[in-house]
């Protein structure tokens, strides 16, 4: 079994799309392990939404440089990929956040193994409850919706990581489920924008077929709610639908 060394840095949400990349790994017959290792691959899973992450991240890189590893980087920063590059002309592969794919094939690559059959997240269920917790077991991250749709003169994330995007509210019931049945008792809903969950999906899904079903965040707390015994919510923001919340 071939090994590869593993830094997560930044939010829950990287946190997540460090549980895919961990999940993805593991069912390609990959050992994971932290980042005081021996490993001569290793995948850092970078921050960029202030100068003090991205000063973590650099330092992250450089750390392994010196241990002579070969450096994976993915995440927020990757997304300044000619910058990156230029800092560190070394560098083996950078990505943005989310490439899930992408990482795992450029570690196989690495790693000597063959990229003909390119790794397909649907086959094992990336998005899935099943996935790999980075978490203590008794609680897991739900991330709902990717991205943010406001452009707000202060804050690079719609930059790094796009405008809204949503999780139909069926996925993230079957995630949900199969998360409790492995054992979670607590989901933390998050999102950029968490209350704004549907929005771009013009809080359709079912909309079609039941006229006063809407898929927002109210609809989708109230489907969790018979699954998880504890659901929190990371962060909610002041949207006219929001109120409804209080109530519940």
């Amino acid at each position: 079994m071939s090994t590869v060394s593993y830094v997560s840095l930044g939010c829950p949400k990287a946190l997540v799309d460090s549980e895919h990349i961990v999940t993805a790994l593991a069912d390609e017959n990959f050992e994971v392990v932290g980042e005081n290792s021996d490993a001569n691959v290793i995948i850092i899973n970078t921050c960029g939404f202030i100068n003090q992450a991205k000063s973590e991240s650099y330092a992250a890189i450089e750390t392994a440089m010196e241990n002579e590893q070969q450096v994976v980087v993915t995440g927020c920063l990757g997304v300044e990929r000619e910058e990156l590059l230029r800092r560190y002309p070394n560098l083996k592969f950078v990505s943005g956040p989310g490439n899930t794919v992408q990482v795992v094939n450029a570690v196989k690559s690495l790693k000597g193994k063959s990229v003909d059959k390119l790794y397909n997240p649907a086959l094992v269920g990336r998005d899935s409850g099943n996935r790999v917790l980075l978490t203590p077991e008794h609680y897991a991250y739900l991330k709902i919706a990717e991205g943010c749709n406001h452009k707000c003169t202060f804050c690079i994330i719609p930059k790094m990581r796009g405008p809204l995007a949503s999780k139909k509210l069926d996925e993230l019931v079957e995630e949900a489920q199969a998360l409790v049945e492995n054992g979670v008792k607590e989901l933390l809903l998050i999102a950029q924008d968490l209350s704004a969950y549907g929005l771009d999906r013009q809080y359709r899904d079912k909309k079609e077929l039941v006229p006063s079903y809407r898929e927002d965040i109210f609809t989708l707390c109230k489907e969790l709610a018979g699954i998880a015994p504890w659901l929190r919510l990371h962060y909610v923001y002041p949207y006219p639908h929001v109120d409804k919340l209080v109530e519940m």
